[in-house]
């Protein structure tokens, strides 16, 4: 096995789908329609979270998918390490050079996980917020459209 045959087990992402498709096929057509209606609006696209991967590893990626403390850090660390940067450029000496390179490897691992990953990251977010709205709707909480 060579470093580029690595490849992630999808099989339990592939078994929630489909539990969640025959989850959906015991509601009524207008449960099911309510369903759509609502879970297309809180869908999330994975090319739209790999292009805010790009953003400089302020995290907006985390707060698309509404990660609030993973944005949080990830926002901290990028402006700790660009705070020093700056700080070095101006005056030469860096405030901290061992919180900066925390600060950057943190950055590259995210960025690099996130980049990677991010079809399989969005699609486990997609079916976690189709089985909640699924719940919502067994329930009684969310009404027939």
């Amino acid at each position: 096995m060579s470093w580029f045959d690595f490849t992630a087990d999808d099989e339990p992402l592939r078994q929630r789908e489909e539990d969640l498709r025959a989850r959906l096929g015991q509601l009524s057509d207008g449960q099911r329609k309510t369903y759509y209606q609502t879970y297309k609006k809180a869908l999330r696209d994975p090319d739209t979270y790999a292009v805010l991967v790009y953003s400089l590893g302020f995290g907006l990626h985390h707060l698309y998918l509404g990660r609030y403390l993973r944005f949080a850090l990830d926002f901290m660390t990028s402006v700790i390490f660009y705070i020093n940067i700056i700080a070095w450029l101006f005056s030469g000496e860096f405030f901290s050079l061992w919180l900066s390179i925390v600060c950057l490897a943190y950055n590259v691992f995210d960025f690099v996980h996130s980049l990677f990953w991010s079809q399989r990251i969005v699609a486990l977010y997609n079916v976690k917020t189709g089985e909640r709205l699924a719940g919502r709707i067994e329930s009684g909480v969310v009404r027939d459209a």
